[in-house]
């Protein structure tokens, strides 16, 4: 009888050493000095990719952390090895990082809305499909942190799913605002990506949806590269 309590109490106590285990695995890889990087230095830590899939200026890994999924962004330095240029964690009550390394103070991604960060009214806007976008994938709209000399280029892009509410009534709002003072073209040729005149009413529709991917990366111009 002692025995089995003493066992019952030491798996009790291991469960949260797992979970401790897995928030270290993902806050050694999502850091800044991690971007930048070689491709063998993060998979060092976490194992070979799942998948490569390649683009015409980068290429894209997946992995698998802990049972999160993390995505690279490997770009090619000039005259030098392809080096990690962005990562990306698909986020969920399990899967989360601090943020404090990128200066956002102590700040969780458990739950969080972008109402939650620091100068969250200053973010940029951008979609690349908010009206006629087909079943190919869910449509998204992201909102980010832009990047500059002060913060050695790293820059945060934060992404919401446009697949359940609320998060599909704060996108028809939005569209249904812009095309009635835009028109349909503008909303469908995405043109409210090369102008800021609807951020901030997305700002205030998305403010406590959570967000439900981040990306930080090294950014030298526009992260969502959607202006046309």
């Amino acid at each position: 009888m002692k025995l089995s309590v003493v066992l019952a109490a030491g798996f009790v106590a291991l469960m949260p050493l797992d979970d401790a285990v897995a928030a270290s695995k993902l806050s050694q890889v999502f850091t800044s000095d991690m971007l930048g990087a070689q491709i063998a230095y993060l998979e060092h830590l976490v194992g070979p990719a799942m998948r490569v899939i390649p683009m015409q200026n980068a290429e894209y890994r997946r992995y698998k952390v802990d049972g999160c999924n993390v995505e690279a962004r490997i770009a090619s330095g000039a005259g030098g090895p392809p080096s990690v240029g962005a990562l990306s964690l698909d986020l969920s009550p399990r899967c989360k990082i601090d943020l404090k390394d990128f200066h956002l103070e102590p700040l969780s991604t458990r739950g969080l809305t972008i109402s939650k960060l620091p100068g969250w009214k200053s973010l940029g806007f951008e979609s690349s499909c908010i009206s006629l976008c087909g079943s190919a994938a869910d449509p998204t709209v992201e909102f980010i942190q832009k990047s500059s000399h002060a913060t050695n280029w790293i820059g945060i892009v934060y992404t919401i799913t446009i697949a359940e509410e609320p998060a599909l009534k704060a996108s028809e709002d939005l569209r249904d605002l812009m095309q009635a003072r835009e028109g349909e073209d503008y909303v469908i040729d995405t043109k409210f990506n090369c102008d800021s005149k609807y951020t901030e009413p997305a700002l205030k529709l998305f403010a406590n949806v959570l967000v439900n991917r981040i990306t930080v990366g090294i950014f030298t111009d526009d992260p969502g590269g959607r202006c046309k």
